[in-house]
């Protein structure tokens, strides 16, 4: 029985970033073009690294088939009126933005990977993702098994 793991990564939810190159790395490197994760990604995947360490509490990564359900919390934008902010607290209203809902998962399960999970293949169903408003920007992640 695989026990279910649930963390948060707090702050703004974050997409992985396609991989760039540069030209003046480039020409560090003897003329070869050099690609890079973008510094934003690198980050981010770090805080998901860490939120997860502390949720898997010691435990090996799971290397069984798994659910994975990510919710990412957008913050309200402040010049809505209170109206439309009621609206999107009960879901009338989701947020549309970047970055996008796979992006954003692609970045929880490369910070997962080697962690939470023995790799990110083993994750065949995304149970119920989604994208929504609410008061503190966010991203909740939760894994459950299915073996």
């Amino acid at each position: 029985m695989i026990e279910p793991v649930t963390f948060v990564v707090p702050g703004k939810p974050q997409g992985k970033a396609r991989a760039r190159s540069s030209r003046k790395l480039a020409a560090a490197t003897g003329g070869k073009r050099t690609h890079y994760t973008p510094a934003k990604t690198v980050s981010y995947e770090a805080a998901v690294k860490t939120m997860a360490r502390l949720a898997m509490r010691s435990r090996p990564p799971i290397d069984g088939c798994v659910s994975l359900c990510v919710r990412a919390v957008f913050e309200i934008p402040a010049s809505w009126s209170q109206a439309k902010k009621d609206r999107a607290l009960v879901g009338e209203i989701r947020p549309g933005v970047k970055p996008d809902l796979s992006n954003i998962i692609k970045a929880v399960e490369d910070g997962m990977n080697g962690i939470v999970l023995t790799d990110d293949a083993r994750i065949v169903d995304l149970d119920g993702s989604k994208k929504v408003y609410g008061l503190q920007p966010m991203v909740v992640v939760g894994i459950k098994g299915l073996e």
